[in-house]
């Protein structure tokens, strides 16, 4: 049961980032088992897990862990009868057993290998997992549109017999009837990705403790700290629009207005900048200075269609 796992990251500062939650969006768990004595495979996923990945020690790649929670309820293999099928109790028995985990112990290294151990749970049976990985970039911490990532990737065969699926007749004793249904081994595909936030996110963190002026403080302490390193946050009015339409759609128009100024002051030659801020304006009902703002927009990038049919909305 042994896992080829790539590692990927860049030659940056890290020390202030060592864990990360996993994004789920960009991340996938995936099996594949072979069905009427390997003419085909039936395929599925996981559609819902969480967990984190991280580092006890970030310049020390040996104290690298994970932590994998799976909704076993979340399976899917492209057919409903048979998603409630694997459900039931002669399968995953989800009732008893919602939940499969993978939690690593320690990381170890084999020659130019490393090899991650860990416990993985499943039907309530905990064996142990050796996962050997290779390292591929010089540091763990990898950045990606601004934003601090981890990246795990790699693929294991678990024999499904020693967990018990199914429990009612098909394990492969009878070779008449085993060798055309289930195979008894499972390929697991992983690609995991933890990703933490970028300068958006960490204002508004801030901002739920102390309001505008803290997310401000926040992102010129990260400024300071990291703006004179090469891939790593991304700066400028056009990081902090994200932030500005999130507030102006959630009904707080006010501190929108407010981070959306700060944006143009960072960036006045962003046409994203001017529209984060008309976009707030416009949540205000202050329809002047929306108008105003669109227009600024469209003088910066013509092309800007939103910002066009937004325009023209309010001049009717």
């Amino acid at each position: 049961m042994l896992a080829l796992v790539t590692f990927f990251g860049l030659n940056q500062s890290f020390a202030q980032i060592s864990e990360l939650p996993i994004d789920f969006t960009h991340s996938v768990i995936s099996f594949s088992v072979g069905f009427s004595g390997g003419l085909t495979n039936i395929e599925g996923r996981f559609n819902e897990f969480s967990g984190k990945v991280g580092y006890k020690n970030p310049n020390d790649l040996t104290s690298l862990y994970a932590d994998v929670t799976i909704k076993v309820a979340s399976v899917n293999t492209g057919d409903d009868e048979r998603n409630a099928d694997l459900m039931e109790a002669g399968f995953f028995n989800v009732a008893e057993y919602p939940e499969i985990t993978f939690k690593s112990k320690s990381v170890t290294r084999k020659g130019n290998a490393y090899v991650m151990t860990g416990t993985f749970t499943m039907l309530g049976k905990t064996v142990d997992l050796e996962v050997p990985f290779e390292r591929i970039h010089p540091n763990p911490i990898a950045w990606a549109f601004g934003e601090p990532r981890i990246g795990l990737k790699g693929s294991l065969t678990l024999d499904r017999i020693e967990f018990g699926i199914p429990q009612r007749g098909w394990n492969n004793i009878l070779p008449s009837l085993g060798s055309m249904s289930l195979s008894k081994d499972v390929v697991i595909n992983l690609s995991i990705m933890g990703k933490g936030e970028g300068v958006s996110g960490e204002m508004m963190a801030a901002m739920g403790n102390g309001g505008v002026k803290a997310a401000i403080a926040k992102y010129k302490s990260l400024e300071k700290e990291w703006g004179s390193k090469e891939n790593t946050y991304a700066f400028g009015g056009r990081t902090v629009v994200g932030l500005v339409l999130n507030l102006a759609g959630g009904g707080k128009a006010d501190e929108a207005i407010e981070i959306g100024k700060f944006g143009v002051d960072l960036d006045p030659k962003s046409f994203l900048s001017f529209y984060g801020l008309a976009v707030a304006y416009q949540a205000k009902g202050d329809k002047a200075n929306a108008i105003k703002n669109f227009e600024k927009t469209l003088e910066l990038n013509p092309q800007f269609g939103r910002a066009k049919q937004a325009l023209d909305a309010l001049k009717k």
